[in-house]
């Protein structure tokens, strides 16, 4: 297969404007309560869950559960705080600046 498949216009947009089974990203969400409550445990943070946590972060997602901070104790370090949105999927934000959302089709 050419690495040119579709030229130089690109992939046609209804080669990526639908995802299929998503259910199967389900388990993000149980993999991300477990890190949270791992990292947690293991560092000295403040836990926050609520709705409205980040707004920024979770204006474009339709959550599907309360956001979570963890806020660490040492000034130096970065928050950490998850959405969980119903696609389902999840939109992160490491310190302040860098934000990604997983899968990145959600």
């Amino acid at each position: 297969m050419s690495a040119h498949r579709w030229g130089a216009a690109g992939p046609p947009l209804e080669a990526y404007s639908r995802v299929t089974n998503p259910e199967r990203f389900a388990s993000l969400h149980d993999s991300a309560a477990g890190l949270l409550h791992r990292l947690e445990r293991e560092f000295e943070t403040e836990r926050r869950e609520a709705y409205g946590l980040d707004p920024e972060l979770e204006h474009d997602c339709n959550l599907s559960r309360p956001s979570v901070a963890l806020l660490p104790c040492d000034v130096g370090a970065a928050p950490l705080i998850i959405a969980f949105s119903d696609f389902p999927g999840l939109c992160v934000r490491f310190g302040r600046w860098y934000v990604v959302a997983f899968p990145t089709c959600g």
